[in-house]
């Protein structure tokens, strides 16, 4: 059985261009599982030089391309995107709507406003230990 693989594989390399004996140095070297899933992804890669590309592949063990991961990427299931109907925000959050955000005639936050005016006019500083006496001098 694994002769039959072994003679496959030595002849799917010779029908790339690789040479009897760099298919006989490639077969020697590395095994062939690695020898076996290049020349199964070989066809779904761009080679200009297949023969070259083939060879590269096997020395360097190239991971699968792009495209097998898309023909293998299953679809998720109509039940893994259902929502939870019955789920609740939990208490303190709010979601955007409720919050005025991105709403015309959102709440005005004049009220923190406010709170900054009396501070600078009262001559606390906005940043706790940012008034100038507490500053490093030169």
């Amino acid at each position: 059985m694994s002769e039959e693989r072994y003679l496959k594989a030595a002849l799917g390399l010779q029908k790339l261009g690789v040479s009897q004996s760099g298919s006989l140095q490639l077969m020697n070297q590395y095994p062939l599982e690695t020898i076996e899933r290049q020349l199964f992804f070989l066809p779904m890669r761009k080679a200009k030089r297949p023969s070259a590309f083939i060879v590269d592949a096997i020395r360097f063990d190239y991971s699968p391309p792009k495209e097998f991961y898309a023909k293998t990427k299953t679809q998720p299931s109509e039940d893994s995107c259902v929502l939870d109907q019955d789920a609740e925000l939990s208490p303190g959050f709010a979601d955007a709507d409720t919050q005025g955000h991105g709403i015309e005639g959102s709440p005005d936050d004049s009220a923190s406003n406010d709170r900054m005016e009396q501070r600078e006019r009262s001559g606390d500083p906005a940043v706790p230990g940012a008034d100038q006496e507490n500053w490093p001098t030169d």
